[in-house]
């Protein structure tokens, strides 16, 4: 969990930086709803994941940022999209109905965003 943890908080300041950096006005909005949202689903996953008494050790998390690029944010988002869709089938366990509910969520926040992107 504290790799999907890494990755999800990643995607949230990747995306703020993305919209403060970006000149389109329907991606600022769409990356602001992007890490808004997925904060609070972070949030969600996390304490229910530390509820059923599991532990994550954020120690060594260390992360690298993007420059702004059309192309190379949906390439990322698309990555994003693939990862959490393995991530989620990997913790899926006979207890795990809820994480795999939130994890679905983020997939549909990601999805969201991707479509949004096409808009102008």
């Amino acid at each position: 969990m504290r790799k999907t943890a890494t990755v999800l908080f990643h995607a949230r300041q990747q995306a703020h930086f993305w919209h403060l950096d970006t000149k389109s006005y329907a991606e600022h909005k769409a990356l602001d709803s992007f890490y808004t949202e997925l904060l609070e689903l972070i949030d969600s996953l996390l304490e229910s994941y530390l509820g059923k008494g599991k532990k994550i050790d954020f120690g060594q998390v260390r992360m690298t940022f993007h420059k702004y690029s059309h192309d190379k944010m949906i390439e990322y988002f698309k990555k994003l999209a693939r990862y959490v869709a393995r991530a989620k089938k990997s913790m899926n366990g006979p207890n795990d109905g809820d994480i795999a509910n939130i994890m679905d969520e983020i997939l549909a926040l990601i999805n969201k965003t991707l479509y949004m992107f096409t808009l102008k």
